[in-house]
């Protein structure tokens, strides 16, 4: 599926990628704010960048474990996203070969990087594993309104807390 290929078309509804298909090519499905289902094909490798981003209406999306690779920021604003690797790549973050835990994803098992935060999340507790928030971590997180920073954060990246427009208070150590 090309780049692009289905941009903005905000009446679909559903979309099931057959096993022919081998690559999701960037921006595919962006903005398609419509789009209920999708369904991946097990053939499938790679999901290019923000192939899915704002496809906000999803109720769930499967990677199979054929996926390699899978673009940064390509399920951006999807709540629901099922891997079936424990420790699969992650929803388009800005790591591959990340941990997802709850609405979190860390650059590893160890979770000491928080790499970024669903966009859908409304609480979060962030682990005493965490050491660094990376670069743009809870951007756009608008309806995370209360948080609080462990001891164990040493560092903040650039615009972690960029676009929290609901956030009314942040406890730092």
């Amino acid at each position: 599926i090309g780049d692009g290929a289905f941009y903005g078309c905000y009446g679909l509804l559903s979309v099931t990628i057959p096993s022919s298909v081998t690559s999701i090519g960037r921006y595919a499905f962006y903005g398609c704010i419509g789009l209920k289902v999708v369904t991946i094909g097990d053939s499938v490798t790679s999901i290019g960048r923000d192939a899915f981003y704002g496809c906000s209406g999803v109720s769930s999306i499967t990677i199979p474990n054929s996926v390699t690779i899978i673009g940064k920021q390509a399920f951006q604003d999807v709540p629901n996203i099922i891997f079936r690797k424990a420790n699969g790549q992650t929803w388009g973050a800005n790591c591959l070969n990340g941990y997802v835990e709850g609405n979190i994803v860390y650059l590893d098992e160890t979770k000491t990087f928080l790499v970024r935060c669903s966009t859908q999340a409304t609480s979060v507790s962030i682990p005493n594993s965490v050491k660094k928030i990376g670069d743009y971590a809870f951007e756009c997180c608008c309806g995370l309104t209360e948080l609080t920073i462990p001891n164990s954060v040493t560092e903040i990246g650039d615009g972690a807390f960029y676009g929290c427009y609901g956030l009314l208070s942040v406890t730092i150590p």
